[in-house]
């Protein structure tokens, strides 16, 4: 093994962070096997660093190190063998002097497997050791390369897991930051939007007619400044979306579903609310409250015909509830569909009663129906109506 490879190896050892980690029932489960197969005092997990051997686990050996000098896996690592093979060290020139021979634990016969990572590189190995010569039957050197493969395995699930705990640190320091960005951003955009409406306001009632074709002009002026507010409002709530959400779930009878939506949207000689529910009660995250209102909110506000009608329902199986808002509205057509979960996607820019929409609704139902464990989906015919679906698990 050159510089340059042994350089790599150690690197790629370094990015599993094993070193001196602590004892592992895993692999020592794997240690107590294979002395179990070959019938040997001492089976090792080690990992070969720049100056020492290093034991992961280390079953009938106190010692947790040893001089890299005096390694018999240093030589197992560089060899192209499968198992690495000393039937009686004492007698090998390679190891006949070695003070692991002479001395404690006495070292006379040596199997080991290189572990070798996905790139190739050995970083160490699972090996079997006694005191007195010997040989392993074809089947025990079977076991004892199969016993390797997990223990190399065992390795780099520790290392996705290792890396994914660091890149799911990262994303909650960046959300913090990005949560943090957002309070202020909308302080400091939000401040002056409430001085240019409170502004045009005074406007509006101290000079009254007399601003003539001006008063006209200030309402759009206002109601861009309602948008711009509802816009940087939603954005700081989303970015405090996830931090809020408490996955708890508890009974939710249908009737309260009924009620908050009832209250919210009563009935008018413009809207009609129906209800088809299945059950009596939901055991679900509370947030569920937040969609049922989300969509209500969508199919109201976005609904063209004369007398808006809404439905309502829901059922449920042995592991799922079904839910559906549907609306006879004016619908969307094939084209508008495929973004209707896009953040921002506006089909009415302005709403039954004047409100604007900024595109926001949907693509937060969504995120919350996946928060919660669930699917959505949305049907719908231009000119017809919408009907939205989604299903959480129990």
């Amino acid at each position: 093994m050159n510089t340059t490879q042994e350089i790599d190896r150690l690197k790629a050892l370094d990015s599993y962070s094993i070193l001196d980690t602590m004892p592992d029932s895993d692999y020592d489960d794997l240690t107590e096997l294979a002395a179990m197969i070959c019938a040997t005092p001492i089976a090792l997990v080690t990992l070969v660093d720049k100056d020492r051997q290093w034991f992961k686990s280390h079953f009938g050996m106190r010692i947790k190190e040893i001089p890299r000098e005096f390694s018999f896996c240093t030589h197992a690592i560089a060899n192209d063998q499968k198992v690495f093979y000393v039937r009686d060290a004492r007698l090998d020139g390679r190891f006949a002097t070695n003070p692991l021979v002479a001395e404690e634990p006495q070292i006379a016969f040596y199997a080991g497997v290189p572990l070798v990572n996905i790139d190739g590189h050995a970083l160490g190995t699972l090996c079997v050791i006694d005191h007195e010569p010997r040989d392993l039957s074809e089947q025990q050197l079977h076991a004892l390369s199969t016993l390797g493969n997990q223990a190399m395995k065992l390795m780099e699930l520790r290392k996705s897991k290792f890396h994914l705990r660091i890149a799911n640190e990262r994303l909650e320091r960046r959300s913090r930051v990005l949560e943090r960005f957002a309070e202020v951003a909308a302080a400091q955009i939000n401040s002056p939007l409430r001085l240019i409406w409170h502004a045009t306001e005074e406007l509006k009632l101290k000079w009254g007619m007399d601003l003539g074709d001006l008063k006209d002009r200030l309402k759009p002026i206002q109601n861009s400044v309602v948008k711009l507010m509802d816009l940087v409002n939603g954005l700081l709530r989303n970015a405090k979306r996830s931090e809020e959400m408490d996955m708890e779930k508890e009974d939710i009878l249908v009737e309260q579903i009924q009620q908050d939506l009832r209250g919210l949207y009563p009935a008018t000689s413009e809207r009609q609310l129906d209800f088809y529910f299945r059950m009596r009660f939901v055991q679900a995250n509370s947030k569920v409250l937040n969609i049922f209102r989300e969509l209500v909110s969508n199919a109201v506000r976005h609904n063209n015909k004369p007398k808006a009608i809404i439905e309502v329902g829901g059922s449920e199986d042995d592991k799922y509830y079904d839910f559906f808002v549907s609306d006879n509205g004016s619908g969307m057509s094939a084209r508008v569909l495929l973004h209707a979960f896009e953040m921002f996607t506006v089909l009415n820019p302005v709403g039954r009663y004047g409100e604007y929409s900024l595109g926001r609704g949907l693509p937060q139902v969504k995120d919350l129906v996946h928060d919660l464990g669930g699917m959505i989906d949305i049907e719908s015919e231009e000119g017809v109506g919408t009907i939205v679906t989604f299903s959480l698990p129990k």
